[in-house]
This record gives C-alpha cells, structure tokens and sequence, in this order.
C-alpha cells in the first residue's frame, strides 16, 4: 500500500492538521525534501513532500508563485511549521493551494523535521517491502497456475487480481483462450452485442494491430476502441508471438511496477498457451477415438472419460448439430462461432440445471446431455432433451444461425458413446429425409427405420421394397389410383377396415374392394400376420430409401 498525504497527517503524525488543499490527500509520498530557499524548487521531483520552517514565506515575492510552481513540479505535497517565522498561512497560498487541490499541512512545533523524515521513510520501507513480497508472491502464485494442467483461468485470475483489472489471453490471431473478470467490475465478456464472443476487438482493429505489430515489433501496446483503453502484451517464445495478453483499464493507469510485472511473467504465460494447445490436442485425441469407437475394450473407454472429465455412468443423451457453412469455415470463425454457441448452450442448460459435454468431431458439433434423473425412460427422456435441444435452436435464430439436429436413445456407459454418437448423426440424416420442414429429429422416433437399416444392406431393403410396395405403386401410376394409400391407412388403422374407410372419405365396400385388388396383386393374404408386418416393412423402407 503507498504512502500517502492523507495517512501521515492521519496516522503517521496526527498532530498535523490540514490547512489547505485537502481534495489531494491521496496524493503518493515517494520522498521528502526539506526547502528553506526558493532555488531548491527547481531540483525537486516528482512524489517528493516539501517541508519548511517557513522561513521563506516572510516576503510576498517568494509566496506568491511557490504553491504553483510546487503543483507544476508534481510534489506530492507541503507541510509548514509555524509559529516560528510564521504564525499564519498567508491568504493567498490558502486560495491557490485549494484551487488546485494540493495538500498543506502544519507541522507541530514540537516536532523536527527529522522525526517525519523517520516516520515517512520507515513506512515507505515497509511500503517498498510489502510491494516486493507481493510481487514475489504474485510470480509464485502465477507460474505454479501457469504449470498445472488447466491452469489457465487460475493463471488470469492471479494477474487480474495483481493488477487490479480483467484480463484475457489470446492466441496470435486474438481468438479468446480464456479470460477472468472480477465480481466488482462494471464490464461483461463480450463487450459488445455486435462482436462475436470470441472477440476483444473489431476484426477490423485487430488487422491494424498485427500489421503494426509486424512492422513494430513493440512488447506491449495501448489501444483505445469501444470506449475503452486496453493493453497489449505480447507473449513470445524465441521471439515468434504466440498470443497476446490483454489488460483492460477500467479505473487506472497502468504503473511501471505493473508493467514490470507483466514483462516479467511472459514466461509463465507462454507456458500457458503451449499447455493449453498440447491438453486441447489431447483431448481432440481422446474424443476422436471414444467417438469412433476406436478402443480395445471397456477398461480404456472408461479411462479416456476419466481423463476428460466425463461422467460415463451417468444417463445421457447425445446430439449432434448440423451447422450450414461450419465446414468452410475458417479456423478462427469456428473458435468464434463455438464460443457463442457454447454460451447459448451455458444459458439454455442453466437454466434447466442441466450438465452438459460439448465436443467437435468432424465439422459436427456434439453435445452430451446429461440426465437429470437416472429413472427416466426413454420417452421421458427424449421429451426433456427435445425441450432443451428445442429452447437451444430458438436460441441460435435470435443471432440468425439456423441447426438441424439428430439425437440419440438414452444410454450410460464409456462403451456406448460411439453408439451414442452415431445414432445422434443417423437420426440426423435419416430425419432430413423423413420429416421435410422439421429441424429436430430423435433417433427414438424413427426407431424402426434405423432397425431396418442397422439390419440389413441395401439391396435388402431395395428387395422388400421391390416385392410388397414397388406393384401397388406402379399399377396407382397407371390407373391414378390410391391402392398404397389405402394400406397405409388400413396398417394405421389396426387392420379395421371401417376406421380406414371413414378415415379415408370412402364407402366400406370401396375400401374391401380395395384390399382385394391389393392382395390379387401381390398375391398375399392380408388375414396373415405375416404379410401385415413385411407390407409395413416395405412402407417404412418407402419413406426412407432414396
């Protein structure tokens, strides 16, 4: 803590009383020069407090400019013993002292000059102490944060707190690895509704800052933009920059000792960003190969999720989205698009309590929600991930980004996130199909389509669809008639034929008629069971075969 007029006047010495000028009590003490001859102006510096016995107060010409001349030398500060030489302050030091907010106070007369010289510099020691100890506290407590795996956030929130400001750290491209912004701050991330969450500056400011930093060179820099005043700190390892550190000053400059620090944590921060890029590696590793399935057995499925933090024996359900453009992306709007899209997923998922994994896998954003309750069935489940998945989209359209979006059937389990997986994308390509209009598709609502594709191959299916609804279609296209409609409806309708005809707007005798052309055509019985199942097999293989 610094040395200021207001503590010595207030602890330091409580004798001195104010005389003038008390709207700079703050003012720092970082030395103290004693004056009894106006050239001794001339040699003072800045933080210095002046003291005198008053001696040269006795004549006007002295007194008249020395409050000015004191101010404009950036004293911090003068204290004036009286009764001396002088029993009062002239008027006239009072009025300019007051006008320009610097501080006047008396000294007693029982105290010498020496006993505040002793008191000012045993406190600016144990000031100046207390400041190293912070500093080499601050070093600790950034490089052991900087070292440890997802350190990163621990690693900001020490130097915010050092430095009194948010702070975030880029990559070179200034895409945003993380940031930490104290509770009292008046800011929120990101700045601004018309910038991307992965945005500090306008892509605009951001070209102008690499291109002068390229011609430059310069370790750190100060940038005014969105009303604000930022520095940038350049972090480099072998004098190649591989990201930026950004300060934002909200109530204060910037302090030499501050920039010092900073300078001096360029290591620890480098260490920072080099993890960060080795653990997301990692884990882009771990996923690609819990997703594809490509483990050896349930022992080590089970020990990638413990390494990525994954609760494998709670319920989940996964989802995948579709995101039109994302593949042609570039890597820098990807890491910004993810970024908003994970803060639309925070707000939606908060709110609902619920825990969510977000992962990329081949240009598909993954997200595994988890259940909230391990009783649910699978219909209870479906229902509470489609709200969610439902509020997500709606969400997405406010900041015009249209989805399509497959999810899977509730499972548990580090062995079944590959199948997870892949019935969240083939709910996703089968639905698109099927449900022309719709954005969201559950892998649970096509669940007989998927059975049929999951078992049997192509050819297969193209053969019961060949034998039981290929006839009924050919001969409606060569009469106009309505034969594959009129079994859809009698399947739906549980083989009854007068729910069918009345759903249908036609006789009774129309609709037996009907079924009776069907069978002579396909020549089958529909009484048997048998032809009832393999027809409904043809009429889903209809709606999903290309």
């Amino acid at each position: 803590m610094s040395v200021t007029i207001r503590w010595l006047v207030s602890s330091g010495m409580p004798e001195c009383g104010f005389i003038a000028g008390e709207s700079g009590k703050e003012n720092v003490i970082t030395g103290i020069n004693i004056m009894d001859n106006p050239d001794t102006v001339r040699w003072l510096q800045k933080g210095e407090l002046v003291l005198s016995t008053g001696y040269l107060l006795t004549s006007p010409e002295l007194y008249s400019s020395l409050i000015n001349r004191l101010y404009e030398r950036g004293c911090s500060g003068f204290g004036i013993k009286l009764n001396r030489y002088i029993d009062k302050l002239p008027d006239e030091m009072i009025t300019q002292a007051n006008a320009l907010g610097f501080p006047i106070f008396s000294i007693p007369f029982s105290k010498t000059m020496e006993n505040i010289i002793n008191i000012v510099y045993h406190e600016i020691f144990l000031s100046e102490t207390s400041q190293v100890q912070k500093l080499s506290q601050a070093y600790r407590d950034v490089t052991t944060a900087a070292t440890k795996p997802h350190g990163m956030k621990a690693m900001l929130k020490h130097i915010s707190e050092y430095v009194g400001c948010p702070v975030f750290l880029t990559n070179e491209c200034f895409y945003v690895l993380d940031y930490y912004i104290p509770d009292d701050s008046d800011i929120k991330f990101p700045f601004s509704a018309e910038k991307t969450a992965a945005e500090v500056f306008p892509e605009k400011e951001i070209k102008r800052i690499m291109e002068e930093q390229e011609e430059r060179n310069v370790p750190v820099k100060s940038v005014h933009t969105d009303g604000r005043d930022f520095e940038l700190f350049s972090v480099s390892v072998r004098d190649k920059i591989i990201g930026y550190l950004v300060c934002v000053e909200e109530k204060k400059a910037f302090t030499t000792r501050e920039f010092d620090f900073i300078d001096g944590i360029n290591s620890a921060v480098s260490v920072a960003i080099i993890s960060n890029s080795f653990s997301a590696d990692i884990e882009q590793n771990v996923w690609d190969r819990l997703l594809s399935g490509n483990v050896s057995n349930v022992h080590e499925a089970e020990a990638l999720c413990i390494r990525s933090g994954f609760d494998f024996e709670r319920k989940r359900i996964c989802a995948a989205f579709e995101i039109p453009n994302y593949a042609m992306m570039t890597t820098a709007k990807k890491h910004s698009f993810e970024r908003t899209f994970r803060g639309e997923c925070d707000l939606v998922m908060s709110e609902n309590s619920v825990k969510y994994h977000f992962i990329v896998y081949n240009s598909t954003l993954i997200l595994f929600i988890m259940s909230d309750r391990d009783e649910d069935n699978q219909n209870t489940a479906a229902q509470k991930v489609y709200l969610l998945i439902e509020g997500l989209t709606e969400g997405l359209k406010k900041i015009r980004v249209s989805c399509l979006v497959g999810y899977s059937r509730s499972m548990r389990g580090a062995e079944t996130i590959s199948e997870s997986y892949f019935q969240a994308v083939n709910a996703l390509n089968v639905g698109k199909r099927l449900h022309s209009g719709s954005n969201i598709f559950s892998y649970q609502q096509d669940y007989v389509t998927h059975l049929l594709y999951k078992g049997y191959s192509t050819e297969e299916l193209k053969s019961i669809y060949n034998e039981f609804i290929y006839p009924l279609k050919k001969y409606d296209e060569s009469v106009n008639g309505e034969l594959c409609k009129t079994i859809t409806e009698y399947i739906k309708s549980k083989q009854n034929i007068s729910t069918a005809a009345k759903n249908l707007f036609i006789h009774r005798n129309t609709m037996m008629y009907r079924l009776s052309q069907i069978e002579d055509i396909l020549g089958l019985k529909l009484s048997s069971p048998d032809t009832i199942f393999r027809i409904s097999m043809g009429l889903y293989i209809d709606r999903a075969i290309d």
